[in-house]
């Protein structure tokens, strides 16, 4: 009968996963969280609350959490757990996304949600539940959830698709429809201004997605534009 003798613990390891996985944290949101812009100049607040909202403090956990798993993994409980989980990897099957056209039936219930909600808004509005300039910026977000989706869908060339048609369409429509609104006093200035941070913010976080969700690129450019 053979017995393993247990691998020792690696501390220096441990230390070192743990420093830097603390220090890229801090670096990552101690400028966003910690740093208050004040015109030309900003303030440095290592004490700010909440603590979720504190880059220091969430530095200092993802450090502690790392350690931690760092030990774990050394252990044989540890070792154990990474075998099930590459076993479960393994016989997980790969899906392919679909290259064909969605059905018809798929299109009229994404056009179908999308114009009823904004008819639900321009009922809000002409209602006055909510502001009038409100319920257009909410007519203008379903029309650009509706264009989002038709530039997500595969577009093989050859294939049938009405989406290749109505993509540009709905491009014009979101180019033109804010100057009427606002032409005819329905969309003020303020709620231009608003949905155009807000679309800021959108292509922003796209470009977080493909540059380091996709591609695994870590571009610091990218995190400067963020704040």
């Amino acid at each position: 009968m053979h017995t393993t003798t247990p691998t020792p613990i690696s501390w220096g390891h441990s230390i070192k996963d743990a420093l830097i996985a603390g220090v890229v944290t801090l670096i990552l949101l101690g400028p966003i969280t910690n740093l208050v812009l004040n015109q030309y100049d900003f303030k440095f607040l290592p004490e700010r609350t909440p603590i979720l909202l504190n880059g220091i403090s969430l530095a200092i956990l993802v450090a502690v959490v790392r350690f931690g798993v760092s030990i774990l993994a050394q252990l044989p409980a540890g070792n154990r757990l990474l075998q099930r989980l590459q076993q479960k990897n393994a016989s997980d099957d790969i899906t392919v996304e679909s290259t064909s056209a969605p059905s018809t039936i798929k299109n009229l219930r994404v056009f179908g949600s999308c114009v009823l909600f904004a008819l639900f808004a321009c009922f809000l509005g002409w209602q006055g539940v909510i502001a009038v300039g409100a319920s257009s910026a909410l007519v203008l977000i379903s029309l650009f959830i509706l264009f989002v989706f038709g530039v997500s869908l595969p577009k093989p060339r050859g294939q049938k698709n009405a989406w290749k048609i109505y993509v540009p369409l709905l491009f014009l429509a979101g180019v033109s429809l804010p100057i009427l609104l606002n032409l005819t006093g329905l969309l003020p200035k303020v709620w231009i201004s608003n949905l155009t941070l807000a679309l800021i913010y959108v292509l922003l976080g796209l470009g977080l997605n493909i540059v380091v969700g996709m591609a695994g690129l870590l571009v610091w450019a990218l995190w400067g534009f963020m704040p």
